[in-house]
């Protein structure tokens, strides 16, 4: 009997430490987490204005294909979401551990605020700033090379699970995700090239 005590306590201990943990995945879109100095328009609206665009361009909203971006060939993206992708950890890597005083000192002029330990909001320093968004190109270009590999993979089941309405619904939803992240990755990229060329130093 008190082996099955323990037993269960033990059980209960490694699911609250596994549910503990579980946020720690999702670190990396810790950048949605800013506040202040217009940086929601950089983290959804330049984003979703340009993933309009891209399904308004590509999607094809009359295809009865349940499969995920029918005819489109997505290996040059694919590839070069690949290369950049180590652009962006590199710059990362480089953010984190480069000793500078002016990367630990605030952005002037932009007052961007970050969460706290205490449950308050504080300016958030360059360095902070810049691993966060580098982080989320990172996380971006990594969903943005498996969602074209799980669309695919997945469509035949999809069919089979689903009506094939629906099917073809889930497709295009998927696709618009797709096209959201991409438009996110691209916008992301170029905030985080401004801050390193002109930002960074003043």
């Amino acid at each position: 009997m008190r082996s099955w005590r323990n037993y269960s306590t033990m059980s209960e201990s490694r699911m609250r430490e596994f549910f503990r943990n579980l946020p720690l995945l999702a670190t990396g879109f810790s950048f949605l987490r800013l506040r202040g100095g217009g940086i929601r328009q950089f983290q959804f609206v330049y984003p979703g204005l340009i993933s309009v665009v891209l399904c308004i361009a590509i999607i094809d909203w009359d295809s009865f294909s349940y499969e995920f971006l029918p005819g489109r060939n997505l290996g040059p993206i694919t590839a070069t979401i690949g290369v950049i992708s180590g652009f962006f950890i590199a710059a990362l890597a480089a953010v984190s551990t480069f000793q500078s005083p002016n990367l630990d000192q605030k952005i002037n002029g932009y007052g961007v605020t970050e969460p706290s330990a205490k449950s308050t909001r504080q300016e958030a320093t360059r360095r902070r700033l810049l691993t966060k968004l580098f982080g989320y190109c990172t996380v971006l270009s990594v969903l943005a090379l498996l969602l074209p590999l799980v669309g695919e993979l997945s469509a035949d089941w999809v069919e089979s699970l689903l009506d094939r309405r629906f099917a073809r619904l889930t497709a295009r939803l998927f696709e618009v995700v797709y096209m959201f992240v991409n438009g996110s990755l691209f916008v992301s990229a170029l905030l985080g090239i401004h801050y390193l060329v002109d930002r960074i130093h003043r």
